[in-house]
């Protein structure tokens, strides 16, 4: 959530070899693993996997991380989710596009997740967002509430609102507009593992802005080991870890407030919105990690849990067991950090 809101940094723990391969993105690592790195969606991505034929990987990469951002990035200025916002129909022809397929694939997982979390995670909130300034980084200083009241008109991701069909996608006001931010990292790293699962690839970590997802083993032969920040104001990523997860055909995600926000008049402002008041949250929770076994729903219910606070989410974890969803929550309790995590997360816990 970049703007929404991911922003615990996640450090695969590796070692890497002196030997590396011609490409200037690709490093050779030990036990013939491979490493490949890069930038799309105004982050980096980190990839390490084993090949028994040591395929470079990264030209196929690169080409579907660039056809991403051509459908899915609010930060690439011709994009089909730019030109979507920018656009004053009401319904918008899809059919201009050789392949949205994983625009309309992101779409809907956001939209089960909109309705499941009763619109806690809400990529309609755009407008909302970009009125306080975490676009672009900005800060609006003079709050208007009934402002807030008007453009909140538009916020309503229902299906009434917005609706895709084949070969178009419509919405019912033409100044609404949608980011994907919390959720399209973690959705994209999903659709790199489909390409490595492809490939008979078995062995791999792949980390899009800080969303990752673990197969098979570590260049050590031992399970992927990934570490998640404490949520410290002003600290460089790595610097202080929370804990270190291991994961087995799983995926992880973090979101927090912590590194993200401004100040006016001395008083904070989180850059999670609450989308039925159109403002900052006010709650105690500083990050939350969710892990599943996709990284789209580790995203997605990341960006809505610091939306929902600490207790809501607990309960709703709970009372949907279908999800299989575990989640770390830090919080504030009178200036002390505080942790809880659901039942199942203490296993992936390394000792």
């Amino acid at each position: 959530m970049r703007l929404t809101f991911i922003f615990g940094l996640i450090i695969a723990l590796f070692a890497a070899c002196e030997t590396a391969p011609e490409n200037p993105n690709t490093e050779k690592l030990e036990a013939n693993y491979l490493k490949i790195s890069g930038n799309t969606q105004g982050t980096t991505y980190t990839i390490t996997y084993l090949d028994e034929e040591e395929k470079d990987m990264t030209t196929s990469v690169d080409s579907l991380l660039a056809a991403y951002d051509l459908e899915l990035s609010s930060y690439v200025e011709n994009s089909l989710i730019s030109q979507f916002n920018s656009s004053s129909d009401h319904i918008f022809d899809l059919k201009k596009y050789d392949n949205c397929s994983n625009f309309k694939d992101c779409y809907k997982k956001a939209k089960d997740v909109y309705y499941s979390t009763n619109g806690s995670f809400n990529p309609a909130l755009y407008p909302v967002v970009n009125y306080w300034g975490f676009f672009d980084g900005s800060s609006q200083k003079d709050i208007s509430v009934s402002a807030i009241d008007s453009i909140l008109l538009l916020t309503n991701f229902g299906e009434e609102y917005f609706s895709i069909k084949e070969s178009s996608l419509s919405k019912k006001f033409t100044n609404a507009q949608l980011d994907f931010n919390g959720i399209a990292q973690g959705h994209s790293v999903d659709m790199i593992a489909n390409l490595f699962d492809a490939r008979n690839i078995d062995n791999y970590m792949i980390e899009i802005g800080g969303e990752v997802t673990c197969k098979g083993l570590n260049p050590e032969g031992q399970l992927w080991s990934i570490g998640v920040d404490q949520p410290i104001e002003n600290s460089k990523p790595g610097e202080n870890l929370q804990f270190i997860a291991q994961l087995e055909n799983m995926s992880l995600a973090t979101s927090g407030n912590y590194r993200k926000f401004y100040e006016i008049d001395g008083k904070k402002y989180s850059h999670t919105i609450n989308p039925v008041t159109g403002a900052p949250v006010e709650h105690n929770l500083l990050s939350v990690t969710v892990i599943s076994k996709n990284c789209a729903d580790a995203d997605a219910y990341a960006t809505a849990f610091m939306v929902m606070g600490l207790l809501n989410s607990m309960n709703f974890i709970n009372n949907h067991p279908d999800l299989e969803l575990n989640a770390y929550f830090v919080f504030d309790a009178n200036g002390t950090m505080n942790t809880s995590m659901t039942k199942g997360f203490e296993k992936y816990i390394k000792k």
